[in-house]
């Protein structure tokens, strides 16, 4: 579900603990492994170079953010985020809000 911050969370990870990146919403599991599935990895770089979390972003980061993917979607090679392309699978947790919606 949106709005848990899961995308922070992993941003956190990347930036402060030195975490190599899978993907941001997909990955691959089977048999004790997890691949990249990388739908989104430009937009999860910029959002890692330049906003704090991924909420909160104004038109102007919007429109910064469609500017990066169009000038950085082919060069997957020039990215600050690491991108792992298989890992051993530990463990899994499931991250959800606490806010209730109302209907």
């Amino acid at each position: 579900m949106g709005g848990a911050f899961k995308t922070t969370l992993a941003m956190d990870f990347i930036r402060k603990s030195g975490f190599d990146f899978l993907g941001d919403e997909r990955v691959i599991f089977h048999d004790g492994h997890v691949w990249s599935y990388p739908i989104g990895v430009v937009s999860f770089d910029y959002r890692c170079r330049y906003l704090p979390t991924e909420k909160k972003r104004n038109f102007k980061d919007k429109i910064d953010l469609i500017k990066y993917n169009l000038s950085n979607y082919h060069h997957l090679d020039k990215l600050s985020v690491n991108i792992a392309d298989t890992s051993g699978l530990c463990a899994i947790f499931f991250i959800n809000s606490t806010q209730e919606e109302n209907h």
